[in-house]
């Protein structure tokens, strides 16, 4: 097969991380815990579910001014997870497994109370100097619509907290195990167009239009996840889109030997529409309701910002790590020492773009009056340290069939049992197992700045991909390769499909 290279950017890449980045500072600075002297100590018993004795201990040890809740070795079922409180340490042994069949998150870490937030609290795994960790389970639905979200943790409005020594065995949920966002407040302000329905009897009845309410706008923004620490943890059998960290929201964070097979092992991305609904600073508001000025000013934004992340390892999965700044003008990033083996990419540094706000402007919002631009990530963030390599067990998206080579669009196991593209989707219903694509995918500096293109500093001489065919560049920007029809491959490739060839009897 010939084929054509059909983008080339040249950029200039000068930079030490040393030179350019900020000093990350000591642990204390991050989470500096006090314990209390109110221990609790939980063991398993007969119960259905743990939630109401652990909440229960959560509570008590908070109310008496603080302590440990140490979780003794056997198994605990949790139906709808709980709240974590201020001063309440988890300490588990690494014996213990938590099991999740419902939606939502097991834990639960934020106040709504400004100026207030919760903090000095943590989850930790005991004896990790032996190489153990507890586990948390979660079960696997077989069809799509029976694969809902879950969690292990959801980090609001929190400070002084960290997380360690914790193994997750997802179930290509459709959700991060671990979640930073803001807290806020929100109101819809319109309720959508109702629509009129025939009963079988003949009567109309007049109902809301769910499916073009999603109106919500926030009211206040109570505050995001600030100086805290999460490190040490393993998360298995990773959706595409999702695996084991996304963080919305958050700044001073300290990310540190975390690994994941399947999904993004470090996500930073904006995520919700409603956080990007903000407008400029000076300007007056859109919509009053109950009279108050909607939404917020652009100063008030849940931002990304000053996030460390090293010794990050990505296994036969999406990539190790991921920074999409959708239409959020995001602070500054530092990532080192990325592995990555069989995944589609080392890591991709995304452009900015303008959200599909099609539900909200069927509801009835002027989502052209907000002024939203597409987001970056700040030019002094940096990235280094980047090892990939190579394999054909990566999850593959269908967006991205366009970057693989040539040689390898070929239907898996039609010639090698474990080499092509995989014709169906995997167990996350999303992606398809496949070939390596980009040691570092770095979408950002293919556009123009202001226009969803930005760029931050790369230590070029530290991006390596090992394994990869001559015509993968160690940095790819938004190079595709143009390949003559095969008969040997029947996916989608740029969204044309290539059917296969039959021969006339």
């Amino acid at each position: 097969m010939k084929y054509i290279k059909k983008f080339s950017i040249f950029f200039l890449l000068i930079v030490a991380f040393n030179s350019f980045g900020q000093t990350q500072k000591a642990d204390e600075f991050y989470f500096s815990p006090i314990y209390g002297n109110h221990n609790v100590t939980i063991t398993s018993s007969n119960e259905k579910f743990i939630d109401a004795k652990l909440t229960s201990a959560i509570d008590e040890v908070h109310n008496k001014g603080g302590g440990i809740i140490t979780i003794k070795n056997g198994n605990y079922n949790f139906k709808k997870g709980v709240l974590l409180k201020s001063n309440v340490h988890i300490h588990v042994e690494p014996s213990v497994n938590f099991y999740m069949d419902n939606d939502g998150d097991i834990f639960t870490a934020g106040s709504k109370t400004t100026g207030r937030p919760i903090s000095n609290f943590s989850i930790i795994g005991l004896h990790s100097d032996t190489g153990k960790q507890f586990t948390v389970h979660f079960k696997y639905g077989n069809t799509e619509t029976s694969n809902p979200k879950k969690g292990f943790i959801r980090i609001g409005y929190a400070t002084n907290f960290k997380l360690s020594n914790i193994k997750i065995i997802d179930a290509y949920t459709k959700g991060a195990s671990v979640v930073l966002s803001g807290e806020f407040s929100t109101v819809n302000v319109f309720a959508g167009p109702e629509i009129e329905k025939t009963k079988k009897n003949g009567k109309k009845k007049i109902k809301k239009n769910k499916k073009n309410s999603r109106s919500s706008l926030i009211t206040e923004v109570f505050g995001v996840p600030s100086k805290g620490i999460i490190e040490k943890m393993h998360n298995e059998n990773g959706a595409y889109g999702y695996g084991l960290v996304q963080m919305q929201a958050g700044n001073n964070i300290v990310y540190r030997d975390l690994s994941g097979t399947g999904g993004v092992t470090l996500r930073l991305e904006s995520g919700l529409n409603i956080a990007q609904l903000f407008r400029p600073v000076g300007s007056e508001p859109i919509y009053t309701v109950d009279g108050v000025g909607l939404p917020l000013t652009i100063d008030k934004q849940p931002k990304i910002n000053q996030v460390y992340g090293t010794n990050i390892y990505c296994e036969n999965g999406h990539g190790g790590f991921m920074m999409s700044p959708h239409t959020i003008k995001q602070g500054s990033v530092f990532l080192s020492k990325i592995r990555t083996k069989s995944c589609e990419a080392g890591g991709g540094i995304s452009g900015g773009f303008i959200n599909n706000f099609k539900r909200e402007e069927n509801a009835g919002l002027e989502v052209s009056k907000f002024g939203i631009v597409p987001g970056s990530f700040a030019s002094n963030s940096v990235v280094s340290d980047v090892i990939a390599d190579f394999g054909q067990y990566a999850q593959v998206k269908s967006k991205n069939f366009r970057y693989i080579p040539c040689d390898l669009r070929v239907d898996r196991g039609k010639y090698e049992k474990n080499v092509g593209l995989s014709i169906t989707k995997g167990l996350d219903f999303e992606s398809h197992r496949g070939p390596s694509l980009f040691p570092l995918h770095y979408a950002s500096a293919a556009k123009k700045i202001g226009e969803g293109g930005y760029r931050i500093n790369l230590d070029e001489s530290t991006i390596i991909g090992n394994g990869f065919g001559k015509d993968i560049k160690k940095i790819s920007l938004k190079e595709s390769f143009a390949c003559d029809e095969s008969s040997d491959f029947s996916t989608v490739i740029g969204g044309k499909k290539n059917k296969k060839k039959t021969k006339k009897k």
